[in-house]
């Protein structure tokens, strides 16, 4: 009996493409689909514990991934 290794979910910063603003998501998130489009979900600040956040979608092909 082998355990399956659980990746842990990675943080990646992101950031549209016509912009300078950084928005977060983290690996595991699904990506949704409207009307045949990707949306990924992303939120405004680093992710921390003691924030509530408001998850907002932005399309993936206006998004890009920084390090």
């Amino acid at each position: 009996y082998i355990m399956k290794k659980l990746k842990k979910p990675i943080v990646q910063k992101v950031r549209a493409k016509n912009g300078t603003d950084i928005f977060y998501t983290y690996s595991n998130w699904p990506i949704n689909e409207i009307d045949g489009v990707p949306f990924i979900s992303v939120v405004k600040n680093p992710p921390n514990n003691d924030k509530t956040q408001v998850i907002h979608y932005m399309k993936k092909d206006n998004m890009e991934y920084v390090k």
